[in-house]
């Protein structure tokens, strides 16, 4: 097996796993974090354990790592504190606004690191990049830690359908109608309805007060695998 360790100086390497057009933020930032990455002890003892474990046959890396550092983050989202959730729902929010009616609604189906998003991480600007980065490693980091993951209440979880319930009854009855049909069937929604109403219940999420915010962000996170 390669020296890991190695591989955080080995710029073909870093170029192959790192998807941004060169001179970007993202790219950047991208190599930044992968440099980090592969130099942390705790990363190296779980990816050599991970390839044994698995028994992965071939050593190519670039592969194995983009899958493996992939699940380790959507695993680390569900274990960040509120704070950094919310933080990671906003920049989610905002790079729906960089994307097409079905590039938005893809993101809406699927989860925050898919591959549409990381195609419109690269539209943003080097401050929401930079802030998209840090939190992306600290979801990394509390999974290779196995920091705790906050949990929910049967209480809080409907206190928090509550409130989002309460947004949704002061939408206008043509918005309300919109919503429900779209959020019905993910599947068959219109991707403009589906992209609409999405962004207006993140807009909502992220504009309640106190804990029934934090309490229905978590909820949004506890569906990522």
């Amino acid at each position: 097996m390669v020296e890991l360790r190695r591989l955080a100086r080995d710029e073909g390497f870093l170029n192959g796993i790192n998807p941004y057009p060169p001179g970007t933020a993202a790219y950047a930032n991208q190599n930044k974090f992968l440099t980090t990455v592969f130099s942390n002890e705790r990363f190296i003892e779980r990816f050599t354990a991970s390839i044994s474990e698995q028994s992965i046959p071939g050593e190519d890396y670039e592969a194995i790592s983009r899958e493996l550092m992939m699940n380790w983050m959507m695993a680390g989202f569900r274990r960040l504190d509120d704070s950094d959730r919310e933080s990671l729902l906003a920049l989610y929010r905002k790079t729906l606004d960089y994307g097409s009616p079905e590039q938005c609604a893809a993101m809406i189906r699927g989860d925050p690191l898919d591959l549409v998003s990381g195609q419109l991480i690269a539209k943003m600007d080097a401050f929401d990049v930079e802030a998209y980065y840090a939190v992306i490693k600290r979801a990394l980091f509390a999974e290779l830690e196995e920091k705790p993951e906050p949990t929910l209440t049967q209480e809080q979880r409907q206190l928090a359908q509550q409130a989002l319930a309460g947004w949704a009854k002061g939408l206008d009855p043509s918005e309300a109608q919109r919503f429900r049909a779209a959020f019905s069937d993910l599947s068959n929604a219109p991707d403009s309805e589906l992209c609409c109403s999405g962004k207006k219940m993140m807009d909502g999420i992220l504009k309640l007060q106190g804990e029934p915010r934090d309490w229905l962000i978590r909820l949004y996170f506890t569906r990522l695998k």
